[in-house]
């Protein structure tokens, strides 16, 4: 599995805010091959928005159409990317109950 952490400057935003773009942002990228979830956390200064992928190969071939997205979902909250790196998921066990933070 393949993950794309972005880092964005989120200090002059509420945290409610990152909840709403993020909402946003999976229901968009549920359309596009080889997504498969999406994980924000946020505290009073940043947000880490960790997209989750079938493959490398999937998440690069469709990078382009990702990025045109995510910049414009940034220009209308107001916000800046500071950084976008990749990574392999290695390991990974989460309770069932991660899937409704809200829950």
């Amino acid at each position: 599995m393949h993950v794309t952490v972005t880092r964005v400057n989120t200090a002059d935003q509420p945290l409610s805010a990152s909840a709403i773009v993020a909402e946003e942002m999976e229901r968009w990228l549920r359309e596009i091959d080889g997504f498969e979830g999406l994980m924000m956390l946020t505290n009073e200064d940043t947000t880490l928005g960790l997209a989750f992928w079938r493959t490398t190969e999937l998440a690069e071939r469709n990078r382009p159409r990702r990025r045109e997205f995510l910049d414009r979902m940034m220009a209308v909250v107001g916000v800046e990317v500071e950084e976008i790196v990749d990574y392999t998921l290695t390991f990974s066990r989460v309770d069932p109950r991660l899937a409704d933070p809200a829950g």
